[in-house]
């Protein structure tokens, strides 16, 4: 075997959630990064994002230099593990499945828990069903075995929690992006009921962000105190958000319980949504909310099942929200409710749409 570095021919940089630049993701994350004795210099305390004004002092550093010199004569085993060629074969990028820049990238978020590694698969396999515009599936997963384009290594050892791992794709330095590629990212928590090139394909412009509108529970028992727009998808063009990453990262922890102590969500570790919109609209981020009849939720609360009903029919003057199936107009059910999956929901339509 011979060594290709990919960290020495175009591949971006790594930001960890600790707050690290890496020369590449792979050296995060599941494989332990802090036992490689070749990338342990990288994470001292001097080198943090943080501690440094620019990029350039960190990767131009001695630490960074030793360890590009140490590539030729004794790469670690990460190295040797996704960098390695055989002897016999050729360098070729076009065989190179991460840069694709022409790709639409739809990032989802999988951690051990509530869901089953199966709500990664029953998304992406909608999506392939139901969207003729390509693009390249990428779940940042504890999970290595969830199906996907590519599955990027959830750090086990991190200040990040739950659904928060999300803003991590707002950073430019994350998950394969390159310059203005337009981004998607989706909770797995949703049912692909039609057909989505109108949302997958739909138009983002610099500086702005696309989501859901959540139009649900505003007029009734179940007003909604939080944002418009709805966290199960934002789309945006790398780069162009990423005050949103930078603005979390300084303190994450204080920002994953700033809504529920203020009173505003009632779950801890619950509000990524309302600071999304919050610091979109400090940063003169343009918040675009797609057309609101294609997504609706549901819940295994009949009551507020109803009621969301009777509000879709009256707002957008439609005959019926669901029957024994969706309006046509539905592309999405976004099944959000924190004590329900959609395995053992009591609808059991919604369960053959899952499946």
């Amino acid at each position: 075997m011979k060594l290709n570095p990919k960290c020495l021919n175009g591949k971006e940089v790594a930001y960890t959630a600790s707050g690290f630049l890496l020369p590449c993701c792979w050296l995060d994350g599941e494989f332990q990064t802090y036992k490689q004795k070749q990338i342990l210099p990288l994470l001292k305390e001097k080198l943090k994002v943080e501690n440094n004004e620019n990029i350039d002092d960190i990767v131009h550093s001695d630490e960074w230099n030793n360890f590009f010199e140490e590539l030729k004569t004794n790469p670690s085993t990460i190295c040797k593990k996704f960098c390695s060629l055989p002897l016999n074969r050729s360098v070729n990028r076009a065989e190179e499945p991460y840069h694709k820049p022409n790709k639409i990238k739809i990032y989802t978020v999988y951690f051990e828990g509530k869901y089953t590694p199966d709500y990664v698969e029953k998304l992406y396999n909608g999506l392939k069903r139901n969207c003729t515009i390509p693009f390249d599936f990428i779940c940042y997963s504890d999970n290595p075995n969830v199906k996907a384009d590519i599955v990027i290594p959830l750090p086990k050892e991190t200040d990040i929690k739950y659904h928060w791992h999300k803003l991590t794709f707002f950073s430019p330095l994350f998950g394969y992006q390159n310059p203005e590629d337009e981004i998607i990212v989706m909770d797995i928590d949703q049912v692909i009921v039609g057909n989505v090139d109108q949302i997958i394909g739909h138009p983002v412009g610099d500086n702005e962000l696309v989501s859901y509108n959540k139009w649900w529970g505003k007029d009734g028992r179940y007003r909604y105190r939080g944002p418009s727009l709805n966290g199960g998808f934002y789309k945006f063009k790398s780069g162009h958000c990423k005050a949103i990453w930078d603005r979390f990262i300084r303190a994450p922890k204080d920002w994953q319980l700033s809504y529920y102590n203020k009173g505003i969500v009632h779950y801890k570790y619950f509000g990524e949504q309302n600071y999304v919109e919050e610091t979109a609209l400090k940063n003169n981020i343009k918040i675009t909310l797609m057309s609101p009849e294609w997504v609706c939720k549901l819940t295994n609360d009949k009551i507020q099942d109803r009621e969301n009903q009777l509000t879709y029919i009256k707002k957008f003057k439609k005959d019926y929200m669901i029957l024994d199936k969706p309006h046509e107009d539905i592309k999405i059910i976004h099944f959000a409710n924190p004590h329900a999956t959609m395995h053992n929901s009591e609808y059991e339509w919604i369960k053959d749409y899952w499946k």
